[in-house]
């Protein structure tokens, strides 16, 4: 269905029309003829740093002045496929076929592989497509003098995805502009012009339509001189009628629309009302009367009758879905192949006299098209889009992320998190970034980061979801007639009473009187509820009463659109479950519990939280910073990321060797089997301040437990060694042999699996067939790393050399002082210091604890919490229960949850407090108060010292400055700015401060003159004798120079400084 494309040559008329489009299942090259099986799978192609990717083929039409000279299918290119999708080869397996095919059991998809990397497209907030939002922008001040901050902005969208933006602007001279936007520049038209184009109605029924509805005889009299004065205004460019409307649109915006020299003024005036105008909508009365409807709430709007609609309220938001944008972007890239075929033939043809459109040159046209493969890997691999008309975005970078296995927490979070934008990081307004009340039930008000992306990067309620699809509302429509709507086109009293305006997707299809609306609105929700084929179970209904007050402007509004927020709740009425969207969601009493007042209660209590903000155990007893805390912490900690590890090639990630499952844990945790991706270790705690190692944030971990192997973690690199992009080597004879016997190389020239590999070690060799030379390549990292795996990767081919490897290497990271751990409430802490178990504190039981906690923790952070988990897990370990339910808010203040579980431990023979009598390891003495002891989930988090310390003696320096360069990883200095430097003035270490700042920076010897002070001093070396000489270039002595020591750069500044002719005399006095 989309237009052709349209060009003019040599003033013949050429039309490309694309009628099909094909894509594939991902397969093997069909020149591979080694591979048993043909159909390509997503581990195949993360193990060889490839695309999963398959082809693209479209029929299309080339016609010359509408006659048909090639009918052909082409080629275009591989596009990449989402994982688990209806084209994916992984699509419809069950858990053993999945295994089979070295994937998750339980993998659900939603991803792209790029150069074996899983890119996720971000899920994106726009405007709600289709609606006229009316919004205070001083920013508009700024279009003109005439402009006022008042306006109605509106974001069509067509079926296929193409969308265009309104801006319908009030001056202060009384009258209305609407700004149009094409190929990213913005074009302002008066408003009675675009109605007049539209319709062929007279100035009397034009006047008649917009004050239609309108009951205030103040605003009523107001609005319709405005009208008159516009409608003037028109007149007054001797544009009378429809035909003279587009005649005029034609003339001024013909050059503009890049059209044919062949079409006339008034073709290019409807050609503009089609693309820029409303292009939703495919007839011009249904844009005329949603002109009138946007022209009626703009004046109301300015009169104060009609509440400013904020557009970052989520009732006027949507969602861009990866699929949506996928669609967007293809429908581009198609119009850019025929714009390439198009230049190819117009060069062509003023190339050669004698060029004739036949199939031949058409032909060869279509071959030396535009190829669509390296647009969409450019776009997938970046995030960055190439297109021209920038696809109506607010930005065009930042669309795509990473999908990091790290753990679970943090895989899932990818596919839940949406982005206002990259265009508001920047903004210094807070507006944007904070949550309304709208928002609940559809965004999560603890899962988002803090610092830069606060509020900009949220995620969605676990309860909430996307329509994925937009339902036809044909039949809806027609009964709609019969239960008695008005047409939009017919006339009524609208003085006797209130008539709403009844819009469906966009789309004005009459008019409801005031009680009719209201029992109209209780029947769509009654079929609504029980699946009738009239409307869809996922529609937005929504009645808008009139009010005396500036609210929302009343109106019958129906959605049934695609992208949009919907979740789950029950009606009570009809007890049923029931979509509600965030729109609808204002006018309806949704409740917790199920009450007389309201229509509609909360499936549960946790419903409005995120997928890890709904992990937090005891969450509702935590203060508020700890849970956003904790969501980011879930998100950075080490624990069982994948079933399949073997068939991963993931640059980096981290394994926990011993993980467990909570003892206490919320239903949600069985509900999405997490047991199987396990995060954490049961640990012994005891609260107390023992010795001066637990300060602050620090802990202390009981040596032994250390030893048994309490947290113990290793890292996985991948590194991918390919022969063919040696530098300065012939690819094609290269190969992996090795000539010697090594501890660390096989005799194929690839590493030894299972061995240990220390810094200067051999890493593999390959030997160059043209020089007859082997090379071994030793392995350069300070880490001592273990051999887990080597992996071939081969060719398309499955024929060539062997040149391409996957070496896995484990790194061992047990636990040392300085490494960072975390409870599931926020309550982070670093390791500072392994006591030895005959010195810990034990209980009367024996007991050793394997972490002592200081107790100033709690009251500042207040994770009551964890208290309550700490007593919970202590009592599911002495009952032997599994585990206890801590899903938040199941408790009350009735009943609490330290009653609850202190009633457990009473019973198992402990104290109601959860305290025991505990001697010190030291002394053998019974400490003088009972100790808070029990057991808590705790997290080992991804920061380690081993990846962040830093160590310098001397190394390189910047040629510039002569001062240590920065950065870890070029063996930089760590940097010592004005706030260190009072720092450690306050502790009297001056030599100290010298010693860094001087010594083991940019110490260098500069020569002063004494009589000018002048450092411009030549320092040259006698011939004869081999002595130096110094002398002043100023005042030519050499009697009076001294050497200091000075900051090299400091001389650097003395030197830019006199470069721009500015005196620099130094002073020296001898003490």
């Amino acid at each position: 269905n989309w237009d052709p494309y349209i060009c003019e040559i040599n003033e013949r008329v050429l039309k490309i029309r694309i009628t099909d489009a094909h894509i594939g299942f991902p397969t093997i090259p069909e020149k591979n003829i080694f591979a048993s099986e043909k159909k390509l799978y997503p581990s195949e192609c993360r193990l060889a740093g490839s695309n999963y990717s398959s082809n693209m083929t479209i029929s299309y039409e080339i016609l010359i002045d509408d006659e048909i000279l090639l009918q052909e299918k082409h080629l275009v290119g591989k596009i990449p496929i989402m994982v688990q999708s209806c084209k994916c080869n992984l699509n419809g397996l069950n858990n053993d076929q999945l295994i089979s095919s070295n994937e998750e059991p339980n993998e659900v998809g939603g991803y792209f592989i790029i150069n074996g990397n899983e890119k996720v497209i971000r899920l994106l907030i726009m405007p709600r497509r289709n609606y006229p939002i009316s919004h205070i922008r001083t920013s508009w001040l700024k279009r003109g003098s005439l402009y006022s901050k008042y306006g109605v902005s509106m974001r069509c969208v067509k079926d296929d995805e193409t969308s265009s933006n309104m801006i319908l602007h009030y001056l202060n001279n009384g009258t209305a502009q609407l700004c149009i936007f094409f190929e990213k520049k913005m074009f302002f038209i008066p408003v009675v012009l675009i109605i007049k184009a539209l319709s062929n109605k007279s100035d009397k029924e034009i006047c008649q339509t917009l004050l239609k509805g309108i009951q205030d005889s103040e605003l009523r009299s107001y609005y319709r001189w405005c009208i008159i004065y516009m409608l003037r205004q028109v007149h007054a460019q001797k544009i009378h009628n429809q035909q003279s409307a587009l005649e005029y649109l034609g003339v001024h915006f013909k050059f503009k629309l890049n059209l044919l020299k062949r079409n006339l003024n008034p073709e290019a005036g409807e050609y503009l009302i089609r693309k820029c105008v409303a292009i939703h909508l495919t007839n011009n009365e249904e844009k005329f009367n949603l002109l009138c409807f946007m022209v009626r709430k703009l004046f109301v709007f300015i009169n104060g009758k009609c509440a400013n609609e904020n557009p970052d309220n989520i009732m006027f938001q949507e969602v861009l879905t990866p699929g949506r944008l996928y669609m967007m972007f293809l429908r581009e890239k198609l119009v850019n192949w025929c714009q390439s075929i198009h230049f190819y033939l117009n060069k062509k043809e003023k190339k050669e006299t004698s060029f004739m459109f036949n199939q031949a040159n058409l032909r060869e046209s279509v071959r030396r098209s535009l190829n669509l493969t390296k647009s969409f890997e450019y776009l997938l691999a970046t995030g960055n889009l190439q297109a021209k008309s920038n696809l109506a975005l607010m930005q065009s970078s930042g669309l795509t992320v990473v999908a990091d296995k790290l753990n679970y927490y943090r895989y899932i979070s990818h596919f839940r998190s949406i982005h206002r934008g990259s265009y508001f990081t920047g903004g210094r307004t807070v507006g944007v970034r904070k949550l309304l009340a709208e928002c609940w039930g559809f965004i999560c008000p603890v899962h988002t980061p803090d610092g830069a992306p606060c509020g900009l990067l949220n995620h969605l309620s676990l309860n909430c979801s996307i329509t994925p699809k937009t339902q036809s509302t044909e039949l809806l429509t027609s009964r709609m007639f019969k239960w008695g709507m008005i047409a939009v086109n017919e006339s009524f009293d609208s003085y006797s009473q209130f008539y709403y305006p009844v819009m469906i997707n966009g789309r004005l299809v009459g008019w409801f009187a005031e009680k009719l609306g209201v029992k109209i609105e209780k029947h769509l929700r009654e079929l609504k509820c029980y699946n009738s084929d009239i409307i869809s179970s996922d529609a937005e209904i929504c009645l808008v009463e009139p009010s005396d007050l500036a609210t929302q402007y009343p109106g019958f509004f129906i959605f049934t659109e695609t992208s949009r927020f919907i979740r789950t709740v029950k009606n009570v009425k009809y007890d049923c479950f029931e979509y509600i969207g965030s729109f609808e969601q204002v006018y309806l009493k949704v409740a917790m519990k199920e009450t007389d007042n309201f229509s509609h209660v909360e499936l549960s209590k946790t419903s409005f939280l995120s997928f890890n903000a709904s992990l937090i155990p005891f969450s509702d007893y935590n203060q508020s910073p700890r849970n956003i805390y904790q969501c980011q912490m879930g998100k950075q900690t080490m624990g069982q990321f994948a079933l399949s590890i073997p068939y991963r090639s993931d640059f980096k990630s981290y394994r926990l060797i011993s993980p467990q499952s909570p003892m206490t844990k919320p239903i949600i945790h069985d509900e999405y089997e997490l047991n199987n991706y396990p995060m954490g270790t049961n640990a012994v705690i005891a609260v107390i301040s023992y010795t001066g190692y637990d300060m602050e944030d620090a802990m202390i971990i009981n040596k032994s437990s250390w030893e048994r192997g309490f947290a113990h973690a290793c890292v996985y690199k991948n590194e991918k060694i390919n022969l063919n992009t040696l530098k300065g080597r012939n690819a094609k004879s290269i190969i992996f042999s090795s000539n010697t016997s090594s501890r660390t190389i096989d005799k194929d020239g690839l590493p030894m699996v299972g061995c240990k590999l220390h810094r200067g070690d051999g890493y593999y060799s390959y030997f160059d067939t043209g020089t007859n030379e082997f090379t071994v390549v030793n392995y350069k990292k300070d880490e001592i790393a273990n051999v887990e795996q080597v992996t071939i990767v081969g060719d398309d081919d499955s024929n060539g050399p062997l040149s391409h490897i996957l070496v896995r290497l484990r790194i061992e990271r047990n636990p040392i002082v300085g490494d960072k751990f975390s409870s599931r409430h926020g309550q982070k802490g670093i390791c500072s210091k392994f006591w030895p178990l005959q010195d810990m504190p034990f209980s009367v039981n024996g007991i050793t604890p394997d972490i002592l906690f200081n107790p100033h923790g709690f009251p500042s952070r207040m994770t009551i919490g964890m208290m309550i988990e700490t007593m919970a897990s202590k009592s599911a370990a002495l009952k032997g229960v599994v585990s206890y339910d801590a899903t938040s808010f199941q408790f009350s203040e009735k009943k609490t949850a330290i009653d609850y579980f202190a009633k457990k431990l009473v019973h198992s023979g402990y104290c109601y407090y959860g305290t025991e009598e505990m001697y010190s390891g030291v002394t053998g003495t019974k400490f003088d108060v009972d100790i808070f002891t029990g057991i808590v989930y705790y997290q080992r988090l991804r920061h380690m010292i081993s990846d962040k310390f830093q160590v310098r003696g001397t190394g390189t320096v910047n040629t510039l400055t002569r001062q240590p360069v920065k950065g870890r990883k070029r063996g930089g200095g760590i940097r010592i700015g004005e706030m260190e430097r009072d720092a450690i003035l306050s502790h009297g270490m001056s030599y100290f401060l010298h010693d860094r700042l001087l010594n083991c920076s940019d110490k260098s010897i500069s020569y002063i003159c004494l009589k000018c002070g002048s450092t411009v001093v030549s320092d040259k070396k006698c011939k004869i004798t081999g002595n130096r000489k110094q002398k002043c270039r100023r005042c030519n002595s050499s009697s009076s120079i001294e050497s200091i020591y000075l900051p090299y750069v400091f001389r650097y500044l003395i030197a830019e400084l006199v470069a721009v002719n500015i005196k620099i005399s130094i002073q020296l006095k001898s003490i």
